[in-house]
């Protein structure tokens, strides 16, 4: 049985986004090996990282803090998304969680990963405390807020290119 990686909404936009940013040559020259030193990876994987191909959220945060310096751009927050009226199992179909949020939510709770889905995938099991974590992730995350400035600096990276016919 082969089973799939949960990989949410925001974190495969933000790889497209860095796939996008890449092929406009934007990085500059030894910036993967900078990236590499400041993190402490390799550079293979600071490199994979800025043409899409990896999504880390200490990575991408890297990256982005980066660019927002260089194009002098100030850090802002995106608007929560509104999950009230959803059930945990549409947060997790609809992808709206972040990539590791059980491990997330229970260092949120107090709880375990494995209580955390279980309270997402059976309905009959209840924790007021692990739903209230895991409506506060799909609203606000990390990775929403990256995906949000990165946006931002593709737009500043546009305007600042001359416009390709």
């Amino acid at each position: 049985m082969k089973t799939s990686q949960y990989i949410s909404v925001a974190n495969e936009a933000l790889r497209a986004l860095l796939a996008e940013i890449h092929a406009k040559k934007a990085y500059r020259r030894g910036y993967p090996k900078e990236l590499s030193e400041k993190l402490g990876i390799t550079e293979n994987a600071a490199s994979q990282a800025m043409r899409g191909r990896s999504a880390k959220t200490d990575l991408v945060k890297m990256i982005v803090e980066d660019f927002e310096k260089e194009l002098k751009i100030r850090k802002t927050k995106p608007q929560k998304i509104d999950c009230k009226n959803m059930s945990l199992k549409d947060l997790v179909e609809k992808r709206l969680l972040p990539k590791n949020y059980s491990s997330i939510a229970a260092e949120m709770t107090g709880l375990s990963d494995k209580t955390i889905r279980v309270v997402v995938y059976v309905e009959k099991k209840r924790s007021e405390k692990a739903e209230k974590a895991l409506r506060k992730l799909a609203a606000y995350n990390l990775e929403n807020e990256l995906l949000h400035r990165l946006q931002i600096i593709n737009r500043a990276l546009n305007e600042e290119s001359p416009a390709v016919t």
